[in-house]
């Protein structure tokens, strides 16, 4: 059986008339003398579905929320799409993170329940088949049967139960949008834990024998759950793997293909983190540092819209570019770097050529001085038709930004939490700068180990939502005038970077030789000095050793035009 299937539209009109035969037969419809349906009154058919709602509300014992649980796990199951997007919309209303299970408390129906929590364990990638509806959802489970590792759960019923609810969100969502039913829930469950806590304060407040100590410990702790659910805030919980989980973890890592990593296409980069980001080995950090001006943002431009040429989804936040800033500087790189795909549109092609040339950051930036209008106009629309066309071919991946300025640590670590809930296939994020951040409220007064907080932070955060973290960093005096350049001791307050990094990558300007035999500083020259590779450095299968790579920068563009690390490591 398929995991979704596409009825065929005669079938489904037979289909309709064969239920609208039924509803005659039974006396739910009534025909006329000519054979029109006659429709019973509105108000009527509306009473007898919330009498039926009702009954089966007793019959199950269900709360007061059993509506919207239904219709909110219901509406993650209809029809062949996949909703991914809907269900993350739903656990982002509950403030949860990527790592966070939506707890199993919050349903009080047992079907919603049963459902709910394969579709989680779905949506976190703990099952096989990634689709998430309902007919998907059954075959998941068909397959774990078939290889033995479900046992508890019951193929037929779940499949009733799962029809039983996308019938519930059928006859609710022409008249119940799906994110007004999550909120409601979200509300009820908030008045319903304050429910508790009241009658716990009334029922063990007034016992002698009951510590009072105690019962206030319970009732602020329920008002505690309360508001985070009210506010959106319940990823603040702990979630603990049970073995289960451990099972599903670890079978789903020994079954995979060896993902192959996405390359960021600057080979000084790559040969220090085994070809590129690995979707499914993330959890790493990364450094860039550079003395202010030399070009560490020009270098994370170029990696990241590297990444996402070559499919990787990626996040740049900042809190030293605005996201104009940012967004002239990918869409600059883009048009320059951007090929024309197999069977595009030649003319289109041309154009971008031509676009290449006259979309410069600072020309996209609106530092130019004349206006732009007529070609610049054209060339600009054609960056978009190729971006778009790149989108829907699916060569590309997705590329998000955020600029925040005067944000600490933990207001990023927020963002990519959420980032990370709202795409689950974000693997890479690119901050700049750690050392531009604020100081957390709390944090250590001395600047040495407040930044050594900020560090173990940001590193955690990689950790925990499975991405791998390019984190820039500034570099002291020291480092312009090291005469072997700079080195990991150069980074700017802590060892702590430098020590939970994978790679370190120090940047300083290259030089050439200028009039009079004399070297001079060119700015369209970086010398990249490989300062750590934990893993070793690999150009393909080929184990090397590059202390120090030269790049040549098209800055305008955000490019590396020439990288000689290959040509080191065939040598």
């Amino acid at each position: 059986m398929p995991i979704a299937t596409v009825m065929d539209p005669t079938a489904a009109i037979e289909a309709g008339l064969t239920i609208i035969d039924h509803a005659i037969a039974a006396g739910f419809l009534e025909i006329d003398d000519a054979g029109a349906l006659v429709l019973p009154p509105e108000a009527e058919v509306v009473g007898e579905l919330e009498q039926l709602r009702q009954q089966r509300r007793e019959e199950r014992g269900s709360s007061d929320t059993a509506d919207q649980e239904r219709v909110v796990v219901g509406g993650c199951l209809l029809g062949g799409m996949d909703h991914r997007e809907r269900w993350g919309e739903f656990r982002g209303l509950l403030g949860l993170t990527y790592s966070d299970p939506v707890p199993a408390g919050l349903w009080s129906d047992p079907v919603a329940r049963e459902v709910a929590t394969e579709i989680d364990a779905t949506y976190r990638n703990r099952r096989e088949v990634r689709l998430i509806n309902g007919s998907a959802l059954i075959e998941s489970l068909r397959a774990r049967i078939e290889t033995g590792i479900e046992r508890s759960l019951g193929l037929q019923e779940f499949a009733a139960h799962v029809r039983e609810l996308e019938s519930d969100a059928r006859g609710f969502f022409a008249a119940t949008d799906f994110r007004i039913a999550a909120e409601i829930l979200r509300s009820k469950l908030g008045r319903n834990k304050l429910r508790e806590v009241a009658q716990t304060l009334i029922a063990d407040g007034v016992k002698k024998e009951v510590d009072i100590a105690e019962v206030t410990a319970r009732a602020m702790q329920g008002i505690e759950e309360a508001t985070s659910i009210l506010s959106g805030r319940m990823g603040t919980a702990h979630a603990f793997a049970s073995v289960a989980d451990l099972w599903f973890q670890v079978e789903g890592v020994m079954a995979q293909e060896r993902c192959a990593p996405i390359p960021t296409g600057i080979t000084a980069l790559d040969v220090d983190i085994q070809g590129g980001v690995k979707p499914n080995d993330t959890g790493k950090m990364h450094l860039i540092g550079a003395r202010t001006g030399v070009g560490k943002t020009t270098l994370a431009i170029a990696a990241a819209a590297g990444l996402v040429r070559n499919g990787a989804h990626v996040l740049f936040l900042s809190c030293e570019l605005n996201q104009k800033e940012i967004g002239a500087r990918f869409l600059a790189n883009y048009a320059r770097s951007r090929q024309r795909p197999d069977g595009g549109d030649r003319d289109l092609a041309e154009r971008m050529a031509t676009s290449s040339r006259m979309l410069p950051q600072w020309r996209l930036e609106g530092r130019g001085h004349l206006p732009f209008e007529g070609s610049l106009v054209q060339a600009y629309g054609d960056v978009m038709t190729a971006w778009q066309e790149d989108q829907q071919m699916g060569v590309v991946g997705d590329f998000s930004c955020r600029a925040q300025f005067l944000a600490d640590a933990e207001t990023f670590v927020e963002m990519i939490r959420s980032a990370k809930a709202q795409n689950p296939g974000l693997s890479a994020v690119f901050l700049d700068h750690f050392h531009a951040m604020r100081p957390s409220k709390g944090s250590p007064r001395d600047r040495s180990q407040e930044m050594e907080v900020r560090a173990q932070t940001l590193h955690g955060i990689a950790k925990e939502c499975e991405i791998d973290l390019f984190l820039l960093c500034q570099l002291n005096r020291e480092a312009a005038i090291a005469p072997d350049g700079p080195a990991k001791e150069h980074i700017n307050g802590t060892d702590s970077l430098a020590q939970l990094a994978s790679a370190v990558w120090l940047l300083e300007y290259g030089k050439t030789l200028g009039p009079e035999g004399k070297m001079i500083t060119d700015r369209t020259l970086l010398d990249l000095h490989h300062g750590k590779s934990r893993n070793g450095q690999y150009l393909g299968e080929q184990s090397i050793q590059v202390a120090k790579s030269s790049l040549c920068m098209d800055r305008d563009h955000c490019i590396v035009a020439a990288d000689d690390t290959a040509r080191q490591g065939v040598n």
